[in-house]
This record gives structure tokens, C-alpha cells and sequence, in this order.
């Protein structure tokens, strides 16, 4: 039972852990994918661009962020090809401090985009989609970084984890009270049946009075179908122990009769050799069946 209850308990861990990782990668990705589908408007904006001149995509770059619509969701920062950010959408100049791995990783990548998931140097957590952004030669004139906080979405990852866990803990107690109660129900009845089993192969059968359960079930209809049993080994145990009394008596009155007369006869000192003999053999015989009875 608590080999099955252990798996039935590790089982319902691992549906919760599966199930925080699933609920974690959903929020994520609905980020990226929000992320995604924002900067692939990019292709529009900058489709045809062909100056090399950073002086030129940085006006381009200008009237994109001016007229960005999602400013209340997301952050755009403006970067030139050298890596270093020449414009945000707040107007706030970011921390030179501040590491862009998505970047370089953007550059190295064939579809000139990469993410990047982490906190930023004002310790808030966050994740950024970075575009690189090139001319008709293929040249990378600038990028294009989207910045989106992960706070509430961390929260909200968290608040859902807990709601899982809970769950699973609620899930887990009903596991174990209902091996409980199956334990007293079931589990103990057959334990004590057992016992009294074997009590009753052993030749005690005191135990074929009723044997006490709680509830009219399989499990009751076994303990009476057992009291029943040993009442019958008990009934028939003691019928052969009358007759065995009957026979003994029976035997033992009439070779007491016939024991008695030959050595009677025996201590005759006129008696045949021959007949002697013969009554020495009955008077042997006569005396085994007295023990064996």
C-alpha cells in the first residue's frame, strides 16, 4: 500500500512540476511571440532602404519610434551599427553600463533577430527582441531593440505556480486520506483475517465466534463466510474427538474383559506348554490395544 501511495505521490509531483514549466513556457512565449509580430512590421519600414549613412536611418529610425503605438506595452531603443543605442522611446538615455547580447547575437544570426531574457542593470527582469536592420547591399546600418518587462508576467507565472501547487497539494491530501481510509477499511480486516486464519490452522478454533467488522461489504461477507468455516472445523474437530471417546470405550471394555481371565489363567503353573504360549501372545496383543486406545 505505500509502495502505491509513494508512486501515486510522485506521479502527481511530476504533473506539477510539467505543469509550472508549461505554464512558464505559455507566458513566455506569448511574449515573444507579441515581441515577434511587433518588430516584423520592421520589414515595412525599412523595406528598400538604401542609404549607409547613419545620419539617414537614424531620421528613418526617428519617425518610427515617434509614431510607435505601443509604448505602454514596450520600450524601443534605437541602435546604430557600432552597438551603441542612439535613441529611445521614453527619451531617457539608457545606462552605458547596460549589456545588449542580443545584439551581437542578432548579427550573427541568419535572420538578423535574436532574444534575450534576463534583468537589466536596474535589476528589473525583462525580455528584448533585437532586428538588425540593412541596406539593399545586406550591410547592417543600425538595429532596432524591443524591451518588454517580465515583471507582471513573473507574477503572474508565480500566481499560477502557486494556484498548481495548491492543487497539487489539495490532490496529494485526498491521496493520502483516501490510503487511509482504504487502509482501515480494507488493509486492517484482511490483516486481522489473516491472523485469525492462521490461529485456526493452528488447531485454536476459540476464533469461530463472530468475527467483528464495520461495514456490510465484500470484506464482512468474508469474515462471516470465515467464522462460519472454523465453526464447522470446530463442530466436526469435536464429533471426532466423541467418536474416538466412543471407540476407545468400546475397545477398552471388552479387552479389559478378555486381559483379565488369561493372566488369570497364566498364573495356572499346570498349564500346557502349548497353551501357554498361545495365551501369552493374546495377553501381548490384548495389552498393545489397551495403550492404543
Amino acid at each position: 500500500m505505500l509502495n502505491t501511495l509513494s508512486v501515486i505521490l510522485t506521479i502527481i509531483i511530476l504533473i506539477v512540476v510539467s505543469l509550472i514549466f508549461i505554464v512558464t513556457y505559455i507566458f513566455q512565449n506569448s511574449v515573444e511571440q507579441n515581441l515577434n509580430t511587433t518588430s516584423s512590421e520592421l520589414s515595412l519600414v525599412f523595406s528598400g532602404f538604401q542609404s549607409d549613412s547613419s545620419t539617414s536611418f537614424t531620421a528613418s529610425a526617428r519617425d518610427y519610434v515617434e509614431n510607435f503605438d505601443k509604448k505602454e506595452e514596450m520600450e524601443v531603443l534605437v541602435i546604430n551599427s557600432s552597438g551603441r543605442v542612439v535613441m529611445t522611446s521614453t527619451g531617457f538615455t539608457p545606462d552605458d553600463n547596460e549589456q545588449i547580447p542580443d545584439f551581437n547575437d542578432a548579427l550573427s544570426n541568419e535572420n538578423g533577430c535574436a532574444y534575450w531574457n534576463g534583468k537589466l542593470s536596474s535589476n528589473e527582469s525583462a525580455m528584448s527582441l533585437t532586428r538588425i536592420i540593412t541596406n539593399e547591399n545586406g550591410t547592417c546600418v543600425g538595429a532596432v531593440r524591443y524591451i518588454v518587462s517580465m515583471e507582471q508576467v513573473n507574477t503572474a507565472i508565480v500566481l499560477v505556480s502557486a494556484a498548481v501547487i495548491a492543487c497539487g497539494l489539495v490532490i496529494i491530501a485526498l491521496v493520502i486520506l483516501s490510503g487511509l481510509m482504504f487502509i482501515r477499511s480494507i488493509v486492517t480486516p484482511i490483516r486481522k483475517l489473516s491472523e485469525i486464519s492462521s490461529k485456526i490452522a493452528h488447531g485454536d478454533f476459540s476464533q469461530a465466534k463472530k468475527i467483528e467488522y464495520k461495514y456490510d461489504d465484500e470484506i464482512g461477507d468474508l469474515c462471516d463466510a470465515i467464522s462460519d468455516m472454523a465453526l464447522d472445523l470446530q463442530t466436526a474437530d469435536q464429533m471426532k474427538n466423541d467418536f474416538i471417546s466412543r471407540v476407545s470405550h468400546e475397545l477398552r471394555t471388552p479387552l479389559t474383559l478378555i486381559a483379565g481371565p488369561v493372566e488369570q489363567v497364566l498364573k495356572n503353573d499346570k498349564l500346557p506348554a502349548d497353551a501357554r504360549e498361545q495365551l501369552v501372545v493374546v495377553e501381548r496383543n490384548t495389552n498393545r490395544m489397551l495403550r492404543l486406545v
